[in-house]
């Protein structure tokens, strides 16, 4: 594949400050051990302080990163310093990226006994991976067990459960037993992991629904559920292990099995039956699934929705039809091609982007349009449309909803900012491109954005540019001022930079002293003064692990002195500092070290 453009800023975007300086210094102690690319797949082993260090993993697709992942425990935002080291030795040493086989490309040349001889192999060596062998297992391979045992007098054919529910049952109970035992033991457990562990495992249930096989998914439902409210008791709620986030997938996952296949009245009733009992063993809430049951496709309320023979005001009377469960109903639907009982029932429940979007994806645009004028109301309405019609080959109609919708409330406007590049780009059209990335810059201004607009706007760039600078200064958000440090260091306004790092904290002390360097020659004195109170706030509270940086401030300082001819002065302050400071044997060595 070819190599994408990536660029030091892009890379600064995605990262905290530390974090970006941090790979830095990674990438330049050789720490990135090894580097290769296995299709769209960049892979790298980066040294950390794990005896084999860690693994980086960069997907790249259509010329952008997708995605990004460290298997470090660094979890604070945005990319860890092994990520950052890994795409600069992308970018700075194209020539030392080894090309490897894919996977699918390795295991093309395996036949089937040496097939079996790599699982034995890797399950050798790992043996933890003979869950996961068993569970693909499990999905694939037939079992054939008849959902209602005994005999039967009916010509019926019966559906077999071609999955291993015993996996799912003993799984679960494994997963609930560690995180006690964990608990107990003290070394603790994440709620999260166990919550995201068994919902994994309720996922499996997807496949099925997708084939149209929903005995199966009832089966692995049943199954994970009965392990569940035998298993997840008093013990792990008091560890502070609620089940909510699982419950909450159950109960969407069961309403959708009871509306995807025709049960039986006996089916019904045991299911009912066996949803409240876990119901009350596990002390949660399966009201959705039980409505589900209860109202079917046939209650006549729902059926007049559907044929579109309802009124507005018996609508806001019928609070029952709760949001969730409309949602799966409108799964459903489109699964079984059911499109202008989709509409009625997403038009009469008020789901204005599933009503939009579904005229969208029918190529009933200028439908879509009229009814976007009257019902659109949010940005991420306006998203899902203009992705939905830029899909059907609309971009006209798809950039028009997507510049109505950065007017509207929600949380998409930096989505809709750049979605409308693209709708820009595509249309080829240079003032619209220009406007849209303007806007990019309004809602997350950037240093590479800047640099971007230069280009874009050509002869009109100086009268724009004094536009964006007072744009920027009119900007106060913390999230804005890396980007107004670094666009006011590069047009050497030094006195904006200045105001903008007075309010920064120490933690951003990679701006400070990017602002220090910046005005040691035309703003001495604040150099003096902010870094002086910053070394000394260090050095007078005894942080011992933090005197390499209070040396940093320190050697601003004395440069600040010099520069302007001051050195008398910065004289005394050493002989002050080295006075209070003299018994701190490890400061003292670094100002010796350090030449101060």
């Amino acid at each position: 594949m070819a190599k994408i453009p990536l660029s030091l800023e892009s890379i600064r975007q995605e990262a905290t400050t530390q974090s970006f300086q941090r790979g830095e210094s990674y990438y330049h102690d050789d720490a990135v051990l090894s580097l290769f690319l296995r299709g769209q797949n960049l892979e790298a082993k980066v040294s950390g302080s794990e005896y084999d260090g860690y693994r980086v993993t960069v997907k790249l697709e259509d010329n952008h990163i997708t995605s990004a992942y460290c298997t470090c425990p660094y979890d604070y935002g945005g990319w860890c310093k092994h990520i950052v080291a890994t795409l600069l030795a992308y970018i700075h040493e194209p020539k030392s990226i080894e090309k490897r086989l894919t996977l699918e490309q390795l295991l093309d040349g395996l036949d089937a006994e040496q097939s079996r001889q790599l699982v034995q192999f890797l399950v050798e060596d790992h043996p933890e991976l003979i869950d996961q062998v068993e569970r693909f297992i499990s999905r694939i391979k037939p079992v054939a067990i008849a959902i209602n045992q005994g005999t039967s007098n009916d010509d019926q054919e019966i559906p077999q459960i071609t999955v291993n529910t015993k996996f799912y049952s003993s799984k679960v109970r494994e997963i609930l037993r560690e995180a006690v035992r964990g608990c107990e033991d003290g070394w603790g457990y994440e709620e999260d992991t166990v919550s995201l562990e068994i919902i994994e495992l309720i996922d499996d249930t997807e496949a099925f629904f997708e084939q149209g096989e929903v005995h199966n998914a009832i089966a692995i439902l049943k199954a994970i559920t009965e392990a569940c409210a035998s298993k997840w008791d008093d013990d792990l709620t008091d560890y502070g292990m609620e089940p909510y986030e699982v419950v909450d997938v159950l109960n969407d996952r069961w309403t959708e099995a009871i509306l995807s296949t025709d049960l039986t009245f006996q089916e019904n009733l045991k299911l009912k039956g066996e949803l409240q009992s876990w119901q009350k063993k596990w002390k949660v809430d399966f009201s959705m699934s039980l409505a589900a049951l209860e109202e079917g496709w046939n209650e006549e309320f729902l059926q007049a929705i559907l044929q579109g023979n309802v009124t507005e005001e018996l609508i806001e009377e019928k609070a029952h039809y709760q949001n969730d469960l409309t949602l799966i109903r409108l799964k459903i639907l489109k699964q079984q091609g059911r499109y202008e009982e989709y509409l009625n029932l997403a038009k009469a429940t008020h789901q204005t982007k599933e009503y939009l979007t579904m005229l969208a994806w029918l190529d009933r645009t200028e439908e879509a349009l009229q009814a976007a004028q009257i019902q659109m109301t949010t940005s991420e309405e306006a998203l899902a449309l203009s992705n939905t019609l830029q899909n059907q080959g609309a971009t006209e109609a798809a950039l028009q909803i997507a510049q109505r919708g950065l007017n509207l409330p929600g949380n998409s406007e930096s989505q809709l900012a750049d979605w409308i590049v693209e709708l820009a780009q595509e249309l080829q059209d240079p003032d619209l491109i220009l406007a849209a990335n303007l806007k990019v810059f309004e809602i997350k201004a950037s240093f590479g954005q800047y640099k971007k607009l230069a280009t874009l706007a050509r002869d009109d760039w100086d009268s724009l540019k004094l536009d964006l600078l007072d744009f920027l200064r009119s900007q106060h958000g913390w999230e804005v001022r890396e980007a107004k440090i670094r666009i006011f260091l590069y047009e050497n306004l030094v006195e904006d930079a200045i105001a903008t790092a007075n309010p920064l904290s120490d933690y951003e002390k990679d701006l400070i002293g990017a602002v220090m360097d910046a005005a040691i020659s035309v703003q001495p004195d604040w150099v003096i003064s902010k870094a002086s109170k910053m070394a000394e706030a260090i050095m007078d509270a005894g942080k011992a692990e933090y005197y390499d940086q209070a040396v940093k401030w320190l050697k601003k300082v004395k440069k600040a002195y010099s520069q302007s001819n001051r050195k008398a002065e910065w004289s005394v302050y050493h002989g002050n500092l080295v006075n209070i400071h003299q018994r701190k044997r490890k400061l003292m060595g670094l100002f010796r070290d350090n030449g101060l």
